[in-house]
């Protein structure tokens, strides 16, 4: 059985596995259409020798004819974190009310370790 893979300038070259996290399920059909961009193909190319057991997709259920329900894009987006001047443009009484409503949903704790950027 011979298998080919098809490499594109848009493939990631270099991935540090280490950042990889420990569950991350990965995909190892070269057959599919949507490898060039898909995440989890894109790891499992980085996959090092020292790399004892890892989780992959089951290759019986992903077909290549029709879109992936797995397909994870590789492309970077950018999270904004930290909230240090959200609220400078608001009126007091509404800063305040916004606070409180976050500080309900994400509990105190977890409200100042995003505010500090820990998270």
């Amino acid at each position: 059985m011979n298998i080919t893979i098809k490499m594109n300038i848009s493939m990631i070259d270099s991935l540090d596995y280490s950042e990889v996290p420990r569950g991350f399920v990965h995909c190892l059909n070269g057959n599919c259409k949507q490898t060039e961009h898909c995440l989890r193909y894109q790891v499992a190319r980085h996959l090092p020798a020292t790399c004892h057991d890892f989780r992959i997709l089951n290759p019986d259920r992903i077909k290549s004819e029709s879109d992936c329900s797995e397909y994870l894009s590789d492309t970077p987006v950018k999270y904004a974190y930290g909230w240090t001047h959200m609220f400078d443009k608001l009126i007091h009484e509404k800063a305040v009310a916004i606070k409180d409503e976050l500080l309900y949903h994400l509990g105190k704790n977890e409200f100042y370790r995003l505010k500090r950027k820990e998270k």
